[in-house]
């Protein structure tokens, strides 16, 4: 696990975004990009290989509006860019089994608060 203390990397999905261009944030190779990137993704492709992480649900600060979150990497022995290629690696290959995780909805409302506002109607 990421703790605050530790010397981390942070890693954007914005950097492995296919749509994005380098002035705009992309920081992998067009080849190694994909549509649509998620933090979850990262995580899953970091963890996989046995790299400890976690996501953070801050949004790239270019992108404040969009939603979105961020993987907080605990720095291993590779430099930042060797580990966004080997998360894009992994993530493209997830993809391609089938394997990677499903969208996670964040921002829905838990049944308790729907039960309450519903009993405050009546």
């Amino acid at each position: 696990m990421v703790a605050r203390g530790d010397e981390i990397w942070v890693l954007y999905p914005l950097y492995f975004d296919k749509s994005a261009s380098r002035l705009e944030g992309r920081r992998v190779p067009k080849a190694l990009s994909m549509e649509n990137p998620r933090a979850e993704e990262i995580e899953f492709s970091l963890k996989s290989q046995g790299i400890s992480c976690a996501v953070e649900m801050k949004p790239h600060p270019s992108r404040w509006n969009a939603g979105g979150g961020r993987v907080l990497v605990r720095q291993a022995k590779r430099a930042k860019g060797e580990l966004m290629i080997l998360a894009a690696k992994g993530m493209l290959k997830a993809r391609q089994d089938g394997t990677a995780p499903p969208p996670v909805m964040r921002h829905e409302r838990p049944a308790k608060a729907e039960a309450e506002e519903d009993a405050d109607d009546e």
